[in-house]
């Protein structure tokens, strides 16, 4: 859809808009919010400024960017991938779509042949992991990745996706683990509470960053994770509303009436709803908006939902760090059998597990110990 002010909306396959800026001879459209540190703006972005502005980013979005004049083609992904991006190539066409049915919906040539180990890692993990996906000739964004496409001319007319050969380039634009560890015994107790002061600081801006305006709303329901978040939302001038939709009498429920309490927070139970959890938390947003039409304007509600697994060791018990910390120091098959003991009890103990019973005849252990492999 083509605006009067050159801006065009996509509608993409979640349902969410698209925005997209057009220049002279590029095209620009992202999902999400970039959350730009600094300029080039969306609708500054070329071929040349484009890593730099990838750089300034710290939202949660993917992008694709078409510069006609260098017959370029540039998808790229938050450092997190949040919002993904998936990819695949056709008698020398890119395609390119952010959900896999959609691409296999453009494309159903790509969806021909199974990628074996990504199907083992859905039905294990529920997830794949690094590029690969369940098809063979699709592959994935990793986190803070930008991969760009040149097209290599056959023809004086060759252009995207027309004519000529796609060559594309991978390159990392936000190293996440790129952090040297310190040594042990190398924080003393000063440059510890120096650390946690920083720490404290980038995490209370990062959680103000999308709360624009004097109103503030976060889902509240007692544990760590959204404490920390609603905590973080409080500051004198502002006004702060948080949600609660656990069920009557629960733990969630009155730990979050608590915190609310003791942050100052104007604070809404919603506990009747669907079994759903998800369909729970939505259904706690709409209500509160029908209730407030006057604040219904708050354009996002913060949750500390997966915080956990994110910035805490949730999945690294007890039993799975003493059988790490006893695998020898070096390649052996007592290192291997501590690995395999460890994988065992990760995959039992958080029901990630492939049943053999799945399949029939020599196959089924192949997939087990693939499964240990790719773990491995």
């Amino acid at each position: 859809m083509q605006t009067r002010d050159g801006v065009v909306a996509y509608p993409s396959h979640s349902g969410l808009a698209l925005q997209a800026h057009t220049q002279a001879a590029a095209h620009t459209v992202v999902a999400g919010d970039p959350l730009w540190q600094a300029t080039p703006a969306t609708s500054e972005i070329s071929d040349a400024s484009l890593p730099a502005a990838l750089a300034c980013a710290r939202g949660q979005f993917c992008l694709a960017h078409i510069d006609d004049a260098q017959r370029a083609l540039h998808l790229a992904t938050d450092a997190l991938a949040i919002r993904p991006l998936y990819y695949g190539q056709d008698h020398g066409v890119l395609y390119f779509a952010t959900s896999l049915r959609a691409l296999r919906a453009l494309c159903p040539e790509l969806g021909r042949v199974a990628d074996l180990t990504g199907q083992i890692e859905r039905v294990a993990l529920g997830f794949t992991l690094g590029r690969r996906t369940p098809y063979a000739q699709i592959r994935v964004l990793a986190p803070g990745e930008h991969l760009r496409c040149a097209v290599v001319p056959t023809s004086p007319k060759g252009s995207i996706g027309t004519t000529g050969t796609t060559n594309p380039h991978i390159q990392t634009h936000a190293l996440l683990d790129s952090a040297t560890p310190l040594p042990a015994g190398a924080i003393d107790e000063a440059t510890l509470d120096t650390l946690s002061e920083a720490l404290h600081a980038r995490f209370v801006e990062a959680v103000r960053l999308r709360a624009a305006g004097l109103l503030r709303v976060a889902y509240l329901s007692g544990g760590l994770d959204s404490r920390c978040v609603s905590a973080a939302l409080v500051e004198p001038g502002f006004i702060v509303h948080t949600l609660n939709y656990a069920p009557a009498g629960s733990a969630d429920q009155v730990l979050g009436a608590q915190a609310a309490r003791a942050l100052g927070t104007e604070h809404h139970e919603y506990p009747d709803g669907a079994n759903s959890f998800w369909q729970r938390s939505v259904d706690a947003v709409t209500q509160w908006r029908a209730q407030h039409p006057a604040l219904a304007h708050a354009p996002h509600v913060a949750t500390g939902f997966g915080g956990e697994c994110l910035l805490a060791p949730t999945n690294i018990t007890a039993t799975l760090l003493a059988q790490w910390r006893a695998q020898p120091h070096c390649a052996s098959s007592d290192a291997n059998s501590e690995t395999d003991a460890a994988i065992d009890h990760y995959l039992t103990e958080f029901g990630h597990s492939f049943a053999p019973r799945a399949l029939r005849g020599v196959f089924a252990p192949h997939c087990v110990e693939h499964g240990h492999h790719v773990l491995r």
